[in-house]
């Protein structure tokens, strides 16, 4: 038997660390190569897109642009800081009788 495959499997390229125009320059060559248009469905969450399907493979190519990296440096500096567990009492439990 052949194994299944998922319905789309996912290639990504990152694009190398830089400035946002840098990283909108190497992607948007990409989609000049690949004659594809810059995708503005994640373009809200600083996230510059383009790819194209081959079949069941999708190609992507993203940079993640500075306000979004920052963003989610922040999100996760607090990391692990919070922890819940048992509520020590506020007050002092009453005197014995």
């Amino acid at each position: 038997p052949i194994p299944r495959t998922p319905s789309t499997l996912g290639v990504t390229h990152f694009a190398k660390r830089g400035s946002d125009a840098e990283m909108r320059t190497e992607i948007d060559r990409i989609a000049e190569l690949l004659e594809t248009e810059i995708d503005p469905t994640d373009l809200p969450y600083g996230h510059y897109t383009t790819g194209l399907d081959f079949g069941p493979i999708r190609y992507e190519a993203t940079a993640i642009l500075a306000d979004a990296r920052t963003q989610h440096a922040a999100d996760r500096s607090y990391d692990g800081c919070i922890q819940s567990g048992p509520i020590a009492p506020t007050t002092a439990p009453a005197p014995a009788a």
